[in-house]
This record gives structure tokens, C-alpha cells and sequence, in this order.
């Protein structure tokens, strides 16, 4: 190794701040300016001495390659730090933007930048460095491309798809990474979008390697491999496996670049979980898949919705997906999109009826039935199309429970969800499904609760995006009132389906306020498992934990939407506004709570249990309550009104008009109120619907005859429990009839 950066006169300068990198530090000495960067994890700053090895190994390559564009990187101890001092490039900030922003946007490249990234190539082939996404190079001030950065090198080099020339495996995509800047372009030749002859570039560079003799070539990773914990005589081999597979590399790279895009391997398919999943960001994971991504993605508005338009992204994968992996994608959650890929392309797949049944019903997605059912050419066989419709069906019942004395829980029946309830549903959580109230982002739901909640702060009110969507509810209030109304009815129908209590938690900062109040003031969520605090927690925030019985209004949201859900991992339940609960304050103690201006305050922290048992008799609105109620309906229909309240949402954080926050806020307190009677109103319905159904000693559970019959005093119990139900319906139903009377 050579010692080109006297470290020995180096002053230490500032600390410096670039991007997401870790601590670096400024550095100088009489020959000119250099960056020191400690070996280090970024979060806890623990020593970590390959980092730093390997990227001295990455200069050592560079020299060999082409000395003029390696950057000189040198493994230092200064103030008792261990790293790396690299030279500070003369960057050209607006060339280097220029250059990113044509190589995600699949613009042409200067041809001596797109030569200067294939020599890169080469250096990051050899350490199998793949956190070589577009920032990780710059424009030096003559316009030549030079990568930085090459700390993750050999991070990868045991997994099983990390010896492919392509980089066509996005390893850090679960961090939130963009892929390697290699695998757009060669997806980018093998469109026809650069040309192919660029390739032989890399013959010059790839002989330089080759004159090395393999035992002084390893002696570069010495010190690098010494510092690795794992197996080293693997990493080894791995090293010179890729220099020796340079002699074919060329070769290699051409025959890919002319056949079809390689199938999906393991690596591959646990990147685009991550994404249907929501934990990988699109972007970032699909488009070394897709060159054009970041185009298909700006072309939005030519699609009905962002649904529409992830079916359209991943068609384009269709070549890439296996039939023998139909298993694996089987077990993703959230698969509509690939499999809906897979049908439009079933002759190519050789589907069979059972195999093309098989994969939608995995799905577990209705909309991804409406879908086939909706398009006669992809699914013509009228018996798979009776099945799915059954599939479908199947999707939209879900099993009611109920409580007897001694506590047992027993089945009495079914229940069907609406699409509608379903769309309603989506629209709260702020998925794009063409509904004019979507705000454009996942806010939707704060829009709503704004609107529940009584008091002088206006939460619904916010940036133009989401203004403009309360503007269009006041335009049409009947038309959100029915979402509204839909999304509730969904929770009565799911509080019936609880079979056992379902313990969620919640970080509340208006815990006086809620408890105060002894019920939900707005649609309320919650999030299940004991964990689940931890990453919303503070230090000020009160932590609620609840148990929610059977019959509290309420829905949780990945088991309702099934595989229509994206963000399943965030184990949402959301519980319906003015629902009244039990509480009980565990414990609290006084914190500090900083403010925007660097005050703080003193508030209280609580941890408060609450049980959640909607059981309050509901009766029929009386004629009083029907008259107020068409006079807030009157309130919220009327045309002036709306018109003035509109003129302030308009006006919100200009010159506030006083007239109409009047007028605003007579709207807003009717909206509260018609919601809140369509309330009672749709429990009745939904009640009295299940009434009149009546209740039969089949509907007491299937599959419970084997439970009796080992414990027969448990199915006394359930036929005694049977036929006190029937009477109690017996005098609602004539109560109620009473009532009419």
C-alpha cells in the first residue's frame, strides 16, 4: 500500500454535515484540502475497521485502472479516531446535478461521463460494492465523473445473486437506497436507449487488472479481509473469483444484454415484498427493474389512480417473474399487482383454470377480482369466473360473535361488508381509488377528524391540497356524508365480528381533554401489539392501552381490507367517533416538553388503561331529535351557507374573514350533528336487520359439535344461551313494534 497523503501535518478542521453520511471532518496541510471520515456506524459511532480498509483498497484498484481519476483514500488515526482521509475534489455542484438528474431520468449522458462510469464499474465489480447509487459520483471541475464513497464494498459478497455483472439487486433498498447507477444503464442498453458497443470500454481497463498475478492482487485486501469477524476464506475466494471472471466479463455482459431480462431471484422478490409491504419505497426498489420508472411515475395524470398506475409499473416485470416461484409470490402480502401481471400474460405462463383460481384467491384482494371480472378477454371461462365471484363473496363475510352470561363466546351467524364500505374505508386512510376527496397524499383522515371534532381549532384546515379537498366537501356534503356514513357502517357491522377483546395502544398528547370527555371525540386509532409504542412514543406524549370488546364500533384495518391494503404493517384499528369507554390512570408524573421557541413547559405524562364495550341500548330517534335533525340537514345543504363557508376555507392563513368563520362554524357543528344521528340511525338498521334474520342452532358455530361433545355442560349451556336469545329477540321485535305504534 502506498502512503500518498502525509497525514502526519494534517490540522483537523470543522465537523461536517453532507447528506446522509456520517461524521466527517475537514482537513488541511500544505498541500491542500482533505476530508477525514471515521470508521464508524453512523447511529452509535462504534469503531468499525473494514469500512475504512476497504476503501483504501478501492484507491489501491482505482491507481491500477487509471491513476488520473483515482481518488487518493488513506486509512489514518487521527485524534485517536480511526478512518479514512480522502482528497476534497474540486466539484462542479451544477454539472454533478446534471449529471444525476440524466441518469435517473434516462436522459443521454455525455459520452466521456458514461466511459468514466463504465471505468467506475470495473472498481466497484471487484470490491462487489453496490451502494453505487447516482449520489455516490461527481463532476470534477473538468467534467469528469469520479466515484466516492466505497465503504459498503464486499458488503454483499456472500449473497447469492452478488456475482452478477448487472447489478440488478438492490441490497439496500430496505434503507430507503436508490440501486445501482450500473444496472440503469444496462437496462438502458438492453432497450436500445444507449448503445451496446459502450461495452468494449471496459476491455482497457479489464487487461490493466489482469497483469496482476492473483497473489500480489490479494495482498490489496489483506488488511481488509484480516479485519472481517466472519469467514475469511470465503471472502477470499470471492475476491479472486471476480478478478479471474473478468477474462469473460465483456462476453458475459453482451449475451445478457441480448437475451430477456433475467428471471427474479430470492434477493428480488424480498425487495418487491418490501415495497408491496410499504417498507421500501418504490422508487428506490424498482427502477434498476425499470429505466424509465421515474417517466411512468410523472405520467400520473394519465391514469385513473395511483393503482391503476402501480398495475401498468409491474406489468413490466412480467418477463422477469418465474412460474416456479408462483408460490413464493403466493406468501407476499398485498401481490395484486403481480399477479395481475401474471394473468395478463397467462399464455406465456401456460396457466391452468386451477393454477389461474389458485393465484387470485391468494390474493385475498377484491378489487383485484372486480378487475378480472370487469375485462370478459383476460378471464373468458364463465366456470372460473363463477368461482372468483365466489372468492369475492367469500372476501365480504366475515363470522358475528357474541357473549353469553358464563362468558363464552359463541357464533351467531354472518355478516356482509359492502365494496362501498370497503372504497369508504380506503378513501379515510388515503389511498388514491379516484375519489375526489383524495388529498394527494395520506391525509385524508385528518380532514375527516377535523370535521368530527367540536371546539374552535379547525385541524381540518391546513395546506392548499387539503383545503381544496374540504372545499369540495362543502360543495358536496352529501356525497362525504355517505362515505362518512359508510366507513361507520362498516365499524357496527365489525364490532359484531370480534371474537376475542383486542388489546391496542395509542401515544395521545390531549390525554386530559380525551379522558375528560369519557369518549372518542373523532374517528380514533389505535394500533395493536404491545410494542407497537415504541415508535410513537415521546418523552411528553401520555401511552394509552385499551382492550376492545365485542361490540364496539370499530374495524381493524388490514383484517377488513385484506389484500387491498398496503400499510398492513401498521396494524391499524380505528374505532368510530362518540364511542364511551372505561379508564383507568395507571400512573403519571410531570415531564418537560420543549416549545418551537426553545421554551419548555411542565406537562403531565399518563399511562391510562381503557376498555373500550359499546353496549348502550340504541332507540329510534324521537320526533324532537327528527326535526332538529332535518334543520341541521337544512344547515348543512344550504346553498349561501356553503358558499360563505367556503369563502373562508379559502381564506384560511391570509386576512381571516370574519363573517365567514361564523358561518363556517354553523356548518361545521351541523355536519357533526347529522353525522352523528346518521349514526344511531345506521346501527338501528343494521341491528334490526340481523333481528329479523333470527337465529338457529346452526348459527351458533360451525364446527363446534366436536367442542360439545367433549364437554356437553359447555353445550347445555349454548342451547340454554340459544333459546334466551331468541326470546330476547322475540321482545325487541315486539317492542319495537310498540314503539311504531
Amino acid at each position: 500500500m502506498s502512503n500518498d497523503i502525509n497525514v502526519q501535518t494534517l490540522i483537523m478542521g470543522n465537523l461536517l454535515r453532507l447528506g446522509g453520511t456520517g461524521r466527517m471532518f475537514l482537513c488541511s496541510n500544505e498541500h491542500g484540502n482533505y476530508i477525514f471520515k471515521p470508521s464508524e456506524d453512523r447511529e452509535k459511532q462504534k469503531r468499525i475497521d473494514n469500512k475504512a480498509y476497504i476503501q483504501e483498497v478501492a484507491y489501491e484498484i482505482q491507481k491500477i485502472i487509471d491513476p488520473a481519476m483515482a481518488v487518493p483514500c488513506q486509512v489514518a488515526t487521527i485524534n485517536e479516531m480511526f478512518g479514512t482521509v480522502q482528497e476534497l475534489i474540486d466539484v462542479d455542484r451544477t454539472a454533478t446535478e446534471t449529471f444525476r438528474d440524466n441518469v435517473i431520468n434516462g436522459e443521454e449522458l455525455q459520452q466521456s461521463q458514461l466511459e468514466d462510469v463504465l471505468r467506475e464499474y470495473i472498481v466497484d465489480y471487484l470490491i462487489c460494492n453496490y451502494d453505487t447509487h447516482e449520489r455516490n459520483f461527481i463532476v470534477d471541475a473538468n467534467g469528469r465523473v469520479r466515484g466516492i464513497d466505497k465503504e459498503q464494498g464486499c458488503r454483499f459478497i456472500e449473497e447469492d445473486n452478488a456475482d452478477s455483472p448487472l447489478f440488478n439487486t438492490n441490497y439496500n433498498a430496505i434503507y430507503g437506497e436508490e440501486g445501482s447507477i450500473y444496472a440503469l444503464i444496462f437496462e438502458r442498453i438492453r432497450n436500445g436507449m444507449i448503445s451496446k458497443d459502450n461495452i468494449d470500454v471496459l476491455t482497457k481497463y479489464i487487461q490493466r487488472i489482469n497483469e496482476i498475478p492473483n497473489e500480489e492482487y490479494i495482498k490489496i485486501f489483506q488488511k481488509y479481509i484480516d479485519s472481517l469477524d466472519g469467514n475469511k476464506a470465503k471472502v477470499t475466494d470471492g475476491i479472486i473469483e471476480r478478478k479471474e471472471r473478468l477474462v469473460t466479463l465483456v462476453e458475459e455482459l453482451k449475451q445478457n444484454l441480448d437475451s430477456k431480462p433475467p428471471k427474479f431471484t430470492k434477493d428480488d422478490y424480498k425487495i418487491i415484498r418490501g415495497i408491496l409491504s410499504n417498507e421500501i419505497d418504490m422508487i428506490s426498489g424498482l427502477r434498476n427493474y425499470i429505466p424509465n420508472l421515474s417517466s411512468s411515475i410523472e405520467s400520473l395524470d394519465e391514469y385513473e389512480n395511483e393503482s391503476e398506475l402501480n398495475y401498468r409499473i409491474y406489468e413490466e416485470l412480467a418477463e422477469r417473474i418465474d412460474k416456479k416461484d408462483f408460490s413464493y409470490i403466493k406468501n407476499m402480502k398485498c401481490n395484486k399487482y403481480l399477479i395481475f401481471t401474471i394473468l395478463k400474460h397467462s399464455e406465456d405462463f401456460d396457466l391452468k383454470p386451477n393454477e389461474i383460481i389458485d393465484l387470485i384467491e391468494s390474493s385475498q384482494s377484491v378489487e383485484l377480482i372486480n378487475k378480472c371480472l370487469g375485462n370478459q378477454s383476460l378471464i373468458e371461462d364463465e366456470g372460473i369466473r363463477r368461482k372468483i365471484t365466489e372468492i369475492k363473496e367469500e372476501l365480504l363475510i366475515k363470522t358475528i360473535y357474541s357473549q353469553a352470561e358464563d362468558g363464552i363466546i359463541y357464533e351467531r351467524g354472518k355478516i356482509r361488508f359492502t365494496e362501498d364500505e370497503l372504497d369508504s374505508i380506503k378513501i379515510y386512510i388515503g389511498e388514491d381509488i379516484g375519489s375526489e376527496f383524495y388529498t394527494g397524499d395520506d391525509k385524508t383522515y385528518t380532514i375527516i377528524n377535523g370535521l368530527m371534532r367540536s371546539g374552535i381549532v379547525f385541524s381540518e384546515l391546513g395546506p392548499p391540497n387539503r383545503n381544496k379537498v374540504l372545499c369540495s366537501i362543502i360543495e358536496k356534503p352529501k356525497d362525504f356524508l355517505q362515505i362518512c356514513e359508510n366507513l361507520y357502517s362498516a365499524m357496527h357491522k365489525y364490532g359484531k365480528c370480534i371474537e376475542t377483546p383486542i388489546h391496542a395502544v395509542r401515544a395521545e398528547t390531549a390525554v386530559e381533554d380525551l379522558l375528560d370527555s369519557g369518549m372518542t371525540r373523532s374517528f380514533f386509532s389505535m394500533t395493536i401489539g404491545e410494542n407497537a409504542l415504541q415508535g410513537f412514543s415521546r418523552d411528553y406524549t401520555s401511552e394509552l392501552e385499551a382492550d376492545v370488546m365485542n361490540g364496539t364500533d370499530c374495524i381493524n384495518v388490514a383484517d377488513i381490507l385484506q389484500g387491498d391494503y398496503s400499510m398492513a404493517n401498521e396494524n391499524e384499528i380505528l374505532i368510530a367517533p362518540y364511542i364511551p369507554f372505561d379508564s383507568e390512570v395507571i400512573e403519571e408524573k410531570q415531564v418537560e416538553k420543549e416549545l418551537y421557541d426553545d421554551k419548555k413547559i411542565i406537562c403531565m405524562k399518563k399511562k391510562c388503561q381503557l376498555e373500550f364495550a359499546h353496549k348502550q341500548r340504541l332507540h329510534a330517534l324521537s320526533q324532537e331529535e327528527k326535526e332538529d335533525y332535518q334543520n341541521d340537514l337544512r344547515i348543512l345543504m344550504d346553498e349561501d351557507i356553503r358558499k360563505m363557508a367556503i369563502m373562508y376555507v379559502n381564506s384560511y392563513g391570509g386576512t381571516v374573514f370574519y363573517e365567514g368563520l361564523k358561518v363556517y362554524k354553523v356548518w361545521r357543528e351541523a355536519f357533526q350533528k347529522v353525522f352523528a344521528y346518521r349514526q344511531r340511525e345506521i346501527a338501528l338498521d343494521i341491528d334490526n336487520s340481523l333481528l329479523s334474520q333470527g337465529i338457529t342452532f346452526q348459527q351458533i358455530g360451525k364446527g363446534t359439535a366436536k367442542t360439545f361433545c367433549k364437554n356437553t355442560e359447555r353445550g347445555i349451556k349454548a342451547i340454554d344461551t340459544l333459546e334466551k336469545g331468541v326470546r330476547a329477540q322475540e321482545e325487541r321485535k315486539c317492542e319495537l313494534t310498540q314503539e311504531e305504534r
